[in-house]
């Protein structure tokens, strides 16, 4: 999508149901080319609270994820995490 940052591959909405909502796939810490893993961060719409959910793993990219969408449909707190990732 368009307004990716640098560092960012793909971001996918799994549904308001699911507690996992929000998983971004990163280009910088490609995992395994022989695989096609790629890190990512699996979060909540507010990945920072007591409550939430802020993890980081790797996996493969496609529709099991969900929807693919935009950097700006994620909440602020998302997105503030992803900006932390992708400054270290």
């Amino acid at each position: 999508m368009k307004d990716y940052p640098k560092g960012v591959k793909v971001v996918y909405d799994a549904g308001e149901n699911e507690f996992d909502r929000y998983t971004v796939y990163y280009w910088k810490r490609f995992m395994s080319a022989t695989t096609g893993h790629y890190a990512y961060l699996a979060a909540s719409s507010d990945p920072c609270s007591p409550c939430g959910l802020g993890q980081h793993g790797e996996g493969k990219l496609g529709r099991h994820n969900g929807k693919q969408i935009s950097f700006s449909e994620l909440p602020d707190a998302v997105r503030e995490l992803v900006k932390r990732d992708l400054s270290l």
